[in-house]
């Protein structure tokens, strides 16, 4: 913990190690953002640390904050 808080002192953010907690990357997932609620898989974070969703229609959303639940 102690590098990963030096490194966010130095402007640097751990995204790979953020990536590599997230249990939902890779899964279907329903995210309820706001009024919205999307259904598709979680594919990966960009660099602010939204998750990156692959909707069923195949069309791509960037959710900045929500709850996430697994599907199936």
């Amino acid at each position: 913990m102690e590098s990963l808080y030096l490194e966010l002192q130095q402007g640097r953010a751990p995204l790979q190690e953020w990536r590599n907690s997230l249990d939902t990357l890779g899964h279907e997932v329903q995210v309820r953002s706001g009024d919205e609620l999307y259904t598709g898989v979680a594919r990966d974070v960009d660099d602010e640390g939204n998750l990156l969703l692959t909707l069923d229609s195949g069309a791509e959303v960037t959710v900045i904050a929500g709850e996430v639940v697994f599907q199936g």
